[in-house]
């Protein structure tokens, strides 16, 4: 049921924190962590965003598992539907993803509707979320440019 999911992906995203090695064998979950991300409850969503986080600080590996998985567009979609955590989490993980992507000369293409919701975020009146959303924005300029 969706708790179970919600607790599977917390306690992935703790483990992953705490060991390296488990972290590069759990690609295999990034594929339901999207899933969850798509279709969970608010809760579920946000430990998902977490745990990719998680994942993805592992290394670039990682970072292609949860692009290829098609993380993107809901991460950027709980930017504007998620708690203030889940944006937090959410923007983390697409930090890292377009750092990953301008360090490999890939094309960042933000299409008009996500490029307005992370910019929205710019005036989230949370510090955090501001800084993230800036970040995240230069560096789709710099790979653009």
């Amino acid at each position: 049921d969706g708790g179970d999911m919600e607790d599977l992906a917390s306690a992935l995203a703790r483990m992953a924190v705490g060991d390296a090695a488990v972290a590069t064998r759990a690609d295999e979950a990034v594929r339901p962590l999207v899933h969850l991300l798509e279709l969970g409850s608010k809760r579920g969503k946000q430990e998902a965003a977490g745990a990719l986080r998680c994942l993805c600080a592992v290394g670039d590996q990682m970072k292609y598992a949860v692009a290829r998985e098609g993380a993107f567009e809901p991460l950027v979609k709980l930017l504007s539907t998620g708690t203030i955590k889940a944006k937090e989490e959410a923007l983390s993980v697409l930090w890292q993803l377009v750092a990953m992507m301008a360090e490999s000369n890939v094309d960042v293409n933000v299409s008009p509707g996500p490029a307005a919701d992370i910019a929205a975020l710019l005036t989230s009146g949370v510090e955090t979320v501001a800084a993230a959303a800036a970040g995240i924005l230069k560096l789709c300029a710099i790979a653009e440019a």
